[in-house]
């Protein structure tokens, strides 16, 4: 090998810098993506801890139902979802460099838990009676410890 051919090499070797550089800054953007989607999926599973703990407080009598702690719990659920289709985005874009993302799934997973919490919120008025009636019932015997769970 000649002196000219190290030193053509060693040239070759830093022009390739660009596309180390830029290989490198799309492989952070997806470790970045996967990290943005475990933040919702820790903020999800918060929520889920807060609604249940909610509804256990109300339902064992240690607080009164509160129409304005729904309406918080409501609106922190439709606010869980407003960076979901920008994360969705992101998504499609790791994908189509073809990047795995390790949590997808479950980021899915819980997408789909919430929007069909936030699309029962709108549909809880339109319950036909005999559902109120039912949804009632199932409730009085949970306090009196009447379902599958105590019995």
């Amino acid at each position: 090998m000649t002196l000219d051919d190290i030193v053509r090499d060693r040239v070759n070797e830093f022009h390739r810098h660009e596309v180390v550089m830029r290989e490198h800054q799309e492989a952070m953007e997806c470790c970045e993506c996967e990290a943005f989607l475990q933040l919702g999926i820790d903020a999800f599973h918060w929520l889920i801890w807060l609604d249940r703990r909610t509804r256990r407080a109300v339902l064992s009598g240690e607080v009164e139902h509160s129409e304005a702690t729904d309406d918080e719990l409501r609106a922190q659920f439709r606010r869980w979802l407003e960076p979901c289709r920008d994360a969705h985005n992101w998504v499609w874009r790791q994908q189509e460099r073809g990047y795995h993302l390790e949590n997808l799934g479950e980021f899915e997973k819980c997408y789909e838990e919430v929007r069909a919490i936030v699309d029962a919120f709108e549909t809880v008025d339109e319950l036909p009676q005999s559902f109120v009636a039912l949804r009632d019932k199932a409730l009085e015997d949970f306090r009196h410890g009447q379902t599958a769970e105590f019995i």
